[in-house]
């Protein structure tokens, strides 16, 4: 399988070698891109400012952009591990969705900008709670996905999911 096909395709099967060796790099890279360009939106306003181009609105695209990568990419790697293990591919989405929402709701650089993400970080405690609440279940669920990805052996033979990735 080649790498746009394991990081943005949910059909198919791929290994344990294959999921510890894409996980990383389709997290790590996006969040060192969104950091690098929130700690350079003062650069970015100075070069872009001239122009009449609002530099946080740069920086926010280019956050969301980071955000939606990593989910997608968590999601279709962790979607065809769940897949070598027989197991449905929903367990990843109920697992990383909610905790991205969470995530999302509680990241500083988004709320600067916007009244209404800000309003809803700073809500009163029945919010609070169902956000801790949901965080939680999302975590629990999350440490499944990653021990069933990680820890457990694939099947070795077909399943109703593909054949069976080369390496386990």
């Amino acid at each position: 399988m080649n790498l746009p096909g394991r990081l943005f395709d949910f059909r198919g099967r791929i290994s344990r070698a294959e999921y510890l060796a894409a996980l990383p790099p389709a997290i790590i890279v996006p969040a060192v891109v969104a950091y690098a360009a929130y700690a350079s939106v003062g650069w970015l306003g100075a070069l872009l400012g001239p122009r009449g181009i609002n530099a946080g609105l740069v920086v926010f695209a280019v956050w969301w952009f980071a955000i939606v990568f990593v989910v997608w990419t968590t999601l279709a790697l962790s979607v065809k591990r769940l897949h070598d293990r027989d197991k449905r591919g929903w367990w990843a989405f109920f697992a990383i969705v909610p905790l991205t929402i969470v995530l999302v709701l509680n990241a500083t650089p988004l709320l600067e900008g916007n009244a209404l993400l800000r309003q809803l970080a700073t809500a009163p405690f029945p919010f609070h709670a169902v956000r801790v609440l949901v965080a939680i279940k999302s975590s629990a669920l999350l440490l499944f996905v990653l021990i069933e990805g990680l820890c457990l052996a694939g099947r070795d033979d077909g399943n109703r999911f593909g054949a069976a990735p080369t390496a386990t």
